[in-house]
């Protein structure tokens, strides 16, 4: 998927979109995923309004990866920067906010969806 940990089932969720901004991104992010190497796991994504990110791996015994990095939004296009964006580094995706959550897509078409943690 978008940086080592696959979810989601592909589809484009229903509801309207919801207008995004970059302070509407600002916050915490949740989702889960299967990652090749350590199975099943919860990510959190903390996006500061300064730009920067953290990325969390909680895995199934427990124990947690913290990794951090660097965003920024243009139009529709989400940039995420960091030493947890393998290989290069980077990750762009498009994204949009939805009833759902916070879509993102990849070039190849495969959607994530994240839910803000309340």
């Amino acid at each position: 998927m978008f940086w080592g940990c696959s979810g989601g089932d592909g589809k484009t969720a229903a509801g309207p979109e919801i207008n995004l901004k970059k302070n509407g991104l600002v916050g915490l992010w949740l989702t889960q995923g299967i990652d090749p190497d350590l199975g099943a796991v919860n990510v959190a994504m903390t996006l500061r309004a300064d730009g920067k990110l953290t990325i969390v791996q909680e895995l199934p015994a427990g124990a947690r990866l913290s990794f951090s990095g660097t965003w920024e939004l243009d139009d529709a296009k989400l940039t995420l920067n960091g030493v947890y964006f393998t290989p290069s580094g980077q990750s762009q995706v498009g994204c949009q906010i939805t009833q759902a959550g916070l879509e993102l897509k990849d070039e190849a078409g495969k959607t994530q969806i994240w839910r803000r943690a309340e």
